[in-house]
């Protein structure tokens, strides 16, 4: 999604209450899980990977020229080098996700992330700045950064263990379902990842889980006269300003274990049929707001009554997954849809815009996964369905939450808002880490929006005998914008990418290499200006090399 709307679907509650990056991707898990699976005596469980990456792509601008239909068209990607417009770039991240069990029945989960994806090579020792001369080919090594620059701290909450469920609070992981609205990025090849600061209990009940959750998503500045001394407390802030929401999640789950354990049972039926599904619901508001604080985040605005704008938003999230598996076949879908209202969206103290701004965003996909062959390990074949609902306004819904800024015919991003004139945000963006492809959504579009796309997908393991784990994927996409009046190029049909991958384990190490082709079509071309002719755009390559330890 876009601006707004984007926004809310973070408030989608999925209690990460495990651990185990298995469970959160699949929806809240078990809520006993870690406490089951510990050993008796275990009071720490450590987590965690060093990520290498590196990446060369080509005409990965897809050579576009820049302002060809409007102020808004900027490049899709940096101008290369060569007559292959050659990029490359190189980045580590070292994760570290310690569980600390205090007792029998309570519990600290922390993750930090240290260089986060810092470009490796990004400043040798004696590099010569600001008036200095030198020549940087004489650097050596790497300088060493400052703790502060490359520390962060993505999670930290508490659990206890309760006769009835669990209670946890912090900030914490967001994910649910299949990750199209709210994604925790726990997997070692994603980035980013949804957190929330949050109250929640789940509790089981027949069979089920039955949670809710408190989350607070923005607090605004200090309230006047919040000159708060050292250790007295939190500083005081104002209730109206604060975005709060609060969700309610029933599911019916099996881990990964329990599932093929169920699906390959030794019965003369072959197994049994696993029905397992979820549904959280939300509802997010925040009366008031203090725009200027966003850009400046500057407490002082909090003293100022001018500074405050009356905002009047108020949003509803519904969504739904639904997984039934069996041997050899599995099925999995999800939908979300939310509907929202901004009565004042002015992004300016003191400037009030009468006339609301609404939404009915939404999104779906539907994943078919099969194991043809006798020997289930060998072959694995995917094929996926997925959309994301569509606004007529120019552009792709902006990557980050941008309000009233208006877009021309031709732009690739653009507000969906436009003033008085356009008040409508239908546009929904699939989460940027329900990842289909290598190039066009994943790195350059940031994540599917205003379009339906089809996938096939298939994992071969040739050798599990003297190589276990090692495995060979193929990926074909076809996407398609939804309303051609929106796409940069003014027609519907975005391109086909096809991509190859080989991944390679070793005990706790893994080397992945993906290969991408994108074949863009006329959606992703540049709009003529005048008597321009149409500028078709060129066909662009991504090789993409992975280095991950596991802790």
């Amino acid at each position: 999604m876009s601006s707004h709307g984007r926004a809310l679907l973070v408030m989608v509650f999925t209690a990460a209450l495990s651990s185990s990056t298995a469970m959160g991707r699949t929806g809240m898990g078990d809520p006993v899980q870690p406490w089951r699976d510990k050993e008796p005596d275990e009071w720490l469980v450590l987590d965690g990977h060093l990520r290498l990456r590196s990446a060369l792509t080509s005409h990965l601008d897809l050579d576009r020229p820049v302002g060809v239909a409007g102020a808004g068209s900027t490049a899709l990607w940096a101008a290369g080098q060569g007559a292959l417009d050659l990029t490359y770039g190189h980045d580590l991240r070292l994760r570290l996700a310690p569980s600390f069990f205090i007792g029998d029945l309570a519990r600290v989960v922390v993750e930090v992330d240290l260089l986060d994806n810092v470009a490796l090579g990004a400043r040798p020792r004696f590099t010569p700045f600001r008036d200095t001369t030198g020549l940087v080919a004489a650097a050596p090594f790497a300088a060493q950064p400052s703790l502060g620059d490359v520390a962060t701290l993505r999670t930290a909450y508490g659990e206890v263990l309760l006769p009835i469920g669990v209670l946890s609070a912090g900030r914490m992981p967001s994910h649910f379902g299949m990750g199209l609205a709210a994604n925790d990025g726990a997997d070692v090849d994603d980035d980013l990842g949804d957190r929330a600061d949050r109250v929640a209990f789940a509790m089981p009940v027949l069979g089920h889980v039955v949670a809710a959750a408190f989350d607070l998503g923005a607090s605004g500045p200090r309230a006047s006269g919040a000159a708060r001394a050292a250790g007295l407390g939190p500083a005081p802030r104002l209730p109206s300003v604060a975005e709060q929401s609060l969700s309610l999640a029933l599911l019916r789950f099996h881990a990964p274990w329990e599932l093929d354990m169920l699906t390959h049972a030794r019965t003369p039926e072959g197994g049994r049929t696993v029905v397992d599904y979820g549904v959280a619901l939300s509802v997010e508001w925040q009366d008031d707001d203090v725009p200027g604080y966003w850009v400046a985040f500057d407490d002082a605005l909090g003293a100022d009554p001018a500074a405050v704008v009356r905002r009047g938003y108020r949003a509803g999230l519904a969504d739904g997954w639904l997984r039934v598996a069996t041997r050899r076949l599995r099925l999995e879908a999800e939908l979300v849809g939310a509907a929202f209202t901004i009565d004042n969206a002015s992004p300016l103290a003191g400037v009030t815009l009468r006339t609301p701004v609404t939404g009915l965003p939404w999104g779906g996909v539907v994943t078919v996964q099969g194991r043809p062959l006798q020997d289930e390990d060998l072959l694995l074949l995917h094929g996926e369905l997925g959309v994301a609902s569509s606004d007529p306004a120019p552009g792709l819904p902006l990557p980050s939450p941008q309000a009233l800024s208006t877009a021309q015919p031709g732009d690739v991003f653009g507000s969906q808002l436009d003033g008085p004139r356009d008040t409508r945000q239908d546009a929904f963006r699939l989460h940027p880490l329900h990842r289909i492809d290598l190039i066009l959504w994943r790195t350059l579009l940031g994540g599917v929006s205003e379009a339906a796309y089809a996938r096939a997908h298939a994992v071969v393991a040739p050798a599990q005998d003297t190589f276990r784990g090692l495995r060979l994927e193929g990926n074909v996409v076809y996407s398609h914008a939804l309303d051609a009046a929106s796409a940069p190029g003014g027609a519907s049909p975005l391109g086909v990418e096809l991509d190859g991958a080989v991944v390679v384990p070793y005990d706790a190490f893994s080397l992945r290499l993906d290969a991408g082709w994108l074949l863009p079509l006329g959606g992703l071309g540049a709009r003529p200006v005048g008597t321009q002719t149409p500028v078709a755009p060129t066909p662009a390559t991504m090789i993409l090399v992975r280095l991950a330890y596991a802790l």
